[in-house]
């Protein structure tokens, strides 16, 4: 292989690994190939820009994206564990389609690391094509309350805002100085109540 390929090759590499896709909104092809595309540009690459395509639809033996004939991306939106044998035989096949291999997978899961290690170490033993390279985001999946748990919540909020209800309705037909400042009180402390909630369900949804 070329000095020239082995170096555009590692240009893309480098690309790669300075993705920094923390959002939820999940990565695609066509998004890839842009910044790709983008970045080589920055870079002077226009040349290898204009090399960075995606193949059609539907083809077992090719890439998500392929640039130049010879560098072939693989994305992985999410990397699960899940039919882990059929995967790696498809890595397998796709690396001898190309000079050199890149897989990138937008989003693995703490839980789904040691398989995402498993799949890679199972590709570079079997794969004879030595120019491989894995790259992926490690991110944190939401903390989802649940069920029971959510409904519980909220009706503790339906049940204090009732009573938040009912305290002003009685502070306006009872108004006494007396009452007037336990119930405020006790607004006050409802509110601090609803508010603490609010935040605990927010923050199990981020």
């Amino acid at each position: 292989m070329s000095n020239n390929k082995n170096s555009e090759y590692n240009t893309i590499i480098n690309i790669i690994k300075n993705i920094n896709n923390n959002s939820n909104n999940n990565l695609n092809k066509n998004k890839l190939s842009s910044y790709l595309k983008s970045k080589l540009r920055e870079r002077g690459e226009y040349n290898l820009s204009s090399n960075v395509i995606i193949p059609q639809e539907n083809l077992y033996n090719k890439c998500d994206i392929v640039i130049d004939n010879k560098i072939g991306i693989e994305l992985i939106t999410k990397f699960d564990s899940e039919r882990l044998e059929s995967k790696i035989n498809r890595i397998i096949n796709l690396s001898s389609e190309y000079d050199y291999l890149i897989i990138y997978c937008d989003f693995i899961s703490e839980k789904d690391l040691d398989n995402w290690n498993k799949f890679s170490k199972e590709i570079f033993t079997q794969s004879e094509n030595d120019n491989i390279y894995f790259n992926g985001n490690l991110k944190k999946e939401k903390n989802n309350l649940d069920k029971s748990e959510l409904n519980n919540l909220l009706g503790l909020i339906v049940l204090n805002v009732f009573v938040l209800f009912y305290i002003t309705i009685y502070l306006y037909i009872f108004y006494t100085i007396g009452l007037n400042l336990i119930t405020i009180g006790l607004i006050i402390f409802l509110l601090v109540l609803l508010l603490i909630q609010y935040k605990y369900i927010i923050e199990k949804f981020n």
